[in-house]
């Protein structure tokens, strides 16, 4: 089963801390895998990307290794060199899907829908 990507926040829909390795705690969301960006803000994460491929070396943010760092710890790294990053509170009308199981859930809910 998948490590869940947590978040935690301190503002009103404005992310402090996104990661898998975040305290149950003190997360308050989870992260589906999903963004969107400005166009402003595709180039700063593409800049940000950029910088960190190659600047680091060895551990950064959550992963081991710069070469292993998931797009959470890329998140994580813009947050914390001082960009915003909003979040919106899915409700409904979206599965996750891990195992044929999962698949037979969605294709049940669909039809009864």
């Amino acid at each position: 089963q998948p490590t869940r990507r947590k978040i935690s926040f301190t503002c009103e829909n404005i992310i402090s801390k996104i990661g898998s390795k975040l305290n149950p705690e003190t997360a308050t969301h989870e992260f589906i895998g999903l963004a969107k960006f400005t166009k402003t803000g595709a180039e700063q994460l593409l800049q940000t990307y950029e910088d960190c491929v190659k600047n680091y070396h060895g551990k950064f943010q959550e992963a081991d290794d710069i070469s292993q760092f998931k797009f959470t710890d890329l998140i994580q790294e813009m947050i914390d060199r001082g960009y915003v990053a909003n979040f919106l509170e899915i409700h409904k009308g979206w599965l996750e899907i891990h195992r044929a199981e999962d698949i037979d859930l969605a294709n049940h809910f669909l039809s009864n829908s």
